[in-house]
């Protein structure tokens, strides 16, 4: 399902795009050997073995690496690991957390919209759908980031775009109008200042919040990633403002590139009904498909789809208007 999404509490998954050097150090880099995380859709990675894409020195051999290819109506692409990630339960106790998490239980509290029992981590975020007992959960462990080579340009830069919904965020944290430039999501991407968007909210390291790509990559992988233009062009059907052109390492795909069928996307169209029922907005491309982590289900203070079921990610092209954003789902 593709068309606009409402910037709200209730936040559309993350599965976030960089490009990465040829030479790259895509640590612990293999090719995927199937695509089962999506029960049964027909897309699916090559099956090459981690020789294949390996050099002796550890580093990604674009020479080995192959663009998507599009098959009877299934894409396949090359995969590669790099940086590491929360996603599933590494510890065994049924959940996972990015730090220590101490869940209490609540009785139902009608005239604050709670009709049964709810939970709250130690920082008072609510835990939706959280099944489990009231005690401490330990952090979990980082684990690789699998990651779909969209496209390898004539330099031998590879586009890699996140194979499964990594994380869970709000485009932006207030309800305003605003543009790719100027949204916090952007800059939570990429660990930017507060003079980086419109609300003014600081995720550079200094500052003690988190940030995605401090939090999935090291330094020496975070040299790796090339910075690049990100064009921002306006809604194709409503015109609706792209905003300023940006120069990003991460950042989410745009409308025309999540339609592009050299990157492995079949269908180079979305249905966008006239009212606004998100129900009736419908995507039945496969290959655009991607399924959430356990990390994602149990983020604190966010709703979001069963671990390792099809869910809504962001785009960054505007929507209907500039408080509305462009979403597949």
């Amino acid at each position: 399902m593709m068309g606009k999404g409402l910037r709200r509490v209730i936040s559309i998954m993350l599965s976030a795009a960089i490009m990465l050097p040829g030479a790259g150090t895509a640590r612990a880099a293999e090719a995927g050997n199937g695509y089962a995380d999506n029960k049964g859709i027909p897309v699916r990675s090559s099956d090459k073995t981690n020789d294949d894409i390996l050099s002796a020195a550890g580093t990604v051999d674009v020479s080995e690496i192959e663009i998507p290819r599009t098959l009877d109506g299934v894409s396949t692409w090359d995969c590669i690991w790099f940086g590491n990630y929360w996603q599933g339960d590494t510890n065994g106790d049924g959940h996972c957390f990015e730090k220590d998490t101490t869940v209490t239980k609540h009785e139902p509290d009608p005239e604050n919209h709670h009709y049964s029992e709810y939970y709250t981590d130690q920082d008072g975020k609510e835990l939706n759908g959280f099944k489990g007992e009231e005690k401490t959960y330990y952090a979990d462990e980082k684990e690789p980031i699998k990651w779909r080579v969209l496209d390898i340009d004539g330099s031998g830069n590879a586009l890699l775009l996140a194979d499964k919904l990594i994380d869970i965020v709000q485009y932006n944290e207030t309800q305003t109008d605003v543009t790719w430039e100027t949204c916090t999501m952007r800059s939570y991407l990429n660990g930017y200042d507060d003079k980086q968007n419109k609300c003014g909210k600081d995720f550079s390291q200094k500052s003690g919040n988190r940030s995605f790509v401090y939090s999935a990559f090291d330094e020496e992988e975070i040299k790796t990633i090339s910075s690049n233009e990100v064009v921002n062009p306006d809604n194709p059907v409503h015109g609706t403002p792209g905003g300023e052109n940006t120069k990003d390492r991460i950042f989410c795909l745009s409308l025309a590139e999540s339609m592009n069928p050299d990157y492995g996307f079949i269908k180079n169209e979305f249905t966008q009904p006239d009212d606004s029922d998100e129900k009736e907005r419908t995507d039945d491309d496969p290959a655009r498909v991607a399924v959430t982590t356990k990390f994602t289900d149990d983020k604190p203070g966010y709703d979001c789809y069963m671990a390792g079921n099809p869910g809504w990610w962001w785009l960054r092209s505007p929507g209907i208007s500039g408080n509305n954003t462009s979403n597949v789902g």
